[in-house]
């Protein structure tokens, strides 16, 4: 069974897995029903578990969806956006990373963006002074043309921060881990 994760800075993990329910449903009578027949649906939905061996915290939004808004299939996508390496590529960051940031947060409540966050240099990962040097995104889209379109829609892109000589694009699968 496919495990969903999500997570927000601190506190304890939580791990949703999907679960069904069954339901029966007796519809009203008709006028030209003298007893009405019980129905049967399944409803599925997500069942959320406490892992106690994480140190983070649970998501404050909900699982995000598996059918787009046409009701057709949603599939993960990560983006590897490194930035450009000229010495005042952190500046154009820095100045945007507002925008970012709330654009991401937005996407974040709609589902559609899952994960991200700054990639950082080997050699500042330990320091108090850590320098950022990418991104790495984990989109939830119906085709990979989507995720292109949100990207280079970001300020990022468009601000000349990512490298779009070298991001990279590719389909994702979550490994089931139990």
């Amino acid at each position: 069974m496919p495990m969903f994760s999500t997570r927000i800075a601190t506190g304890a993990r939580h791990i949703f897995r999907p679960s069904s329910r069954k339901l029966n449903l007796t519809p009203l009578p008709s006028a030209h029903q003298s007893s009405p027949a019980a129905t049967t649906i399944t409803v599925t939905g997500f069942q959320q578990i406490h892992n106690p061996y994480s140190t983070m915290a649970q998501s404050t939004t909900a699982p995000a969806p598996t059918v787009s808004a046409s009701g057709g299939p949603l599939f993960k996508f990560v983006v590897f956006a490194p930035d450009y390496t000229d010495e005042e590529c952190l500046g154009r960051r820095l100045a945007v990373r507002s925008t970012h940031l709330a654009g991401a947060a937005q996407m974040k409540k709609t589902g559609q963006l899952t994960d991200g966050g700054a990639l950082i240099s080997p050699e500042t990962y330990k320091s108090e002074q850590k320098k950022m040097i990418g991104s790495m995104l984990v989109y939830q889209a119906e085709n990979i043309e989507a995720v292109k379109q949100i990207v280079e829609q970001d300020i990022y892109y468009t601000s000349n921060v990512w490298d779009k000589e070298k991001l990279v694009i590719v389909p994702y699968i979550s490994a089931s881990l139990h």
